[in-house]
């Protein structure tokens, strides 16, 4: 009774998350949707000293070195992005692109695309609206 109280009390505030790294998961990378049957849906678990409230993280990695590798990798996150849901980094050695969001399952594949989509038409289209007003 006293563990199923502990991993009550870890899990307890955590948000839901798809959590897997394309390494070692098969399926990974292609998580659509709100697929809360995946075995890579579960919640996310507080460990010693860590206070933050979790959200969910995507990060796609390009890893140069070797023929361009790409590995998917799911996880919960504490450390938000100060300024942007969605970053990207890039040195000589390798490329990745972050997103972290915020609410159950938010970390499958398909809303980032979109989002990422919408969000750069949007801006495009603005842009060009600007550009005509000028």
């Amino acid at each position: 009774m006293a563990a199923v109280m502990f991993l009550a009390v870890q899990t307890a505030s955590g948000i839901m998350c798809f959590q897997c790294n394309s390494a070692r998961d098969p399926g990974c990378e292609d998580i659509s949707g709100n697929n809360t049957s995946s075995s890579y849906y579960k919640p996310c678990v507080q460990t010693i000293g860590q206070t933050k409230p979790f959200f969910c993280r995507t990060i796609k990695q390009t890893i140069k070195v070797g023929g361009n590798l790409v590995r998917v990798v799911r996880s919960c996150g504490w450390e938000k992005h100060s300024r942007r849901q969605c970053y990207d980094y890039e040195d000589e050695n390798h490329r990745e692109w972050v997103c972290q969001c915020f609410e159950d399952g938010c970390n499958s594949k398909a809303p980032h695309v979109m989002e990422t989509s919408i969000t750069a038409y949007v801006t495009c289209l603005l842009l060009l609206a600007f550009l005509h007003m000028s």
